[in-house]
């Protein structure tokens, strides 16, 4: 294993900058540029560093760790230098001439998971907490780095590795089969609940990744409806252009906020209405259909003092959808619509409606590990696929071996969520726990 080192902080100036350096040669690496420096762990001690010519560069902190009581499981060196970058750039010149290496992305948590010191989901899980900007992700994020996520999937090959076993001692020893522990019927109910356990996982980690990449609200009605001046209101800025001028909005206006640890993007659309001889407008309402199409929730505003009846015609196949909220403006009250006043800031209530339902319908419902990236969500899926396939063919009457093919290949894709081998070694060491007389 090679010794890596970089630049954990921001390369900007500032009060503090810290190298992190990580390997084998480590603390050989570190007494070169400090010669009266001895490792001690989980300790800061401070040290005058020079240059090769011997010229006084800065004044550090030194925190050392001993393998294997660190990160990497590595021997570990952090230099916590002043952070300026000319000064930065010496050190980092050192330390590349005296044999470490530049780090590559995320190599850190590499070695990390090659010393055993997390396993693949943890090192999925601290890249995620470092990077989301969502909080059910982080807290979801934090339940994998604590191990959560790892108990939850060894389970899960825990009990795929008894459905394997009990279908390899069938195989073994067919008088056991009309033991409903070993029979088909048996065996095929103990996969169904698996895969109901996989499909319920999925359908809830596909809501808290969908969820986690923002929300998507568009704010939909006819021209003048008071659509701008509600984007205005949730966001509280002008970001729109306001008038009394039917029509202005002719394109689509975005604004990002946050509710609730959730990022939300508002879509203020041009206003819709039967008919119309501007060429541009018509633009700007076969678009405002289009993000209609696509949004997560969809603002249906009305306006008050206009027939209702006759602008829900225009919205027709709008307000089939189930995630329409009806918003009156202008109004002191429309049965079926949440009435606001945006022009004032009295929108409480629909805050209260649009966090309630990104909530109760869009976030997952759960206290469950979930999995936390596309790629675990993949994973899963091809254990479904596995297990149904090896469902149908039980049904169908195949082989118990041509069926085990398709269990085993499920534990495979278990296994690789966690970064767990499962191999001829594995299965090997589980036939002989498991079944009789071997």
């Amino acid at each position: 294993m090679e010794t890596i080192f970089s630049l954990v902080t921001k390369p900007i100036n500032q009060n503090v900058a810290i190298i992190r350096i990580s390997g084998p040669e480590t603390f050989d690496i570190v007494k070169e540029i400090i010669p009266n420096w001895e490792p001690q762990q989980n300790k800061v001690v401070l040290q005058r560093v020079s240059d090769k010519e011997g010229k006084f560069l800065d004044e550090i902190l030194v925190l050392s760790f001993v393998a294997p009581n660190s990160f990497t499981g590595e021997n570990v060196v952090e230099l916590q230098t002043h952070g300026n970058n000319i000064l930065v750039s010496k050190f980092i010149s050192i330390l590349s001439e005296k044999g470490a290496r530049q780090s590559l992305p995320g190599e850190f948590s590499k070695q990390a998971f090659e010393n055993g010191k997390i396993d693949l989901s943890q090192s999925v899980a601290i890249n995620t907490l470092i990077n989301s900007n969502n909080e059910m992700l982080v807290e979801q994020s934090t339940k994998s780095l604590s191990g959560e996520q790892t108990n939850f999937i060894n389970g899960f090959i825990s009990d795929l590795s008894e459905i394997i076993s009990r279908m390899q001692v069938a195989i073994d020893y067919p008088e056991n089969t009309d033991l409903p522990k070993y029979s088909v019927q048996g065996i095929k109910q103990l996969i169904i609940e698996r895969i109901l356990d996989a499909e319920k996982v999925i359908e809830q980690s596909n809501k808290l990744i969908k969820v986690s990449k923002g929300v998507s609200i568009a704010i939909v009605g006819v021209p003048n409806a008071g659509k701008s001046t509600l984007l205005n209101a949730i966001s509280k800025e002008d970001r729109a252009i306001v008038s009394d001028i039917a029509g202005t909005t002719r394109d689509v206006v975005e604004q990002q906020l946050y509710l609730n640890g959730i990022k939300v993007t508002l879509q203020d659309t041009a206003g819709v209405r039967t008919n119309t001889n501007d060429e541009i407008e018509a633009i700007g309402i076969e678009k405002t259909k289009d993000y209609a199409e696509k949004a997560d929730i969809i603002l249906l505003v009305v306006d008050g003092n206009e027939d209702v009846a006759t602008q829900e015609e225009i919205f027709k196949d709008i307000l089939m959808k189930e995630n329409v909220i009806r918003v009156a403006s202008k109004s002191l009250d429309i049965n079926g619509y949440l009435t606001i006043n945006a022009k004032d800031g009295k929108i409480e209530n629909l805050i209260e409606e649009i966090e309630s339902y990104i909530k109760f319908k869009l976030s997952p419902d759960t206290e469950e590990p979930l999995l936390i990236s596309k790629s675990q969500s993949t994973e899963s899926e091809e254990i479904i696929s596995s297990l149904n396939e090896a469902k149908k063919m039980l049904e169908e009457g195949h082989p118990e071996d041509i069926v085990m093919f398709e269990l085993e290949n499920a534990l495979v894709y278990a296994g690789n969520i966690i970064g767990k081998t499962i191999d001829q070694e594995y299965m090997t060491n589980l036939f002989a726990n498991f079944c009789i007389g071997k």
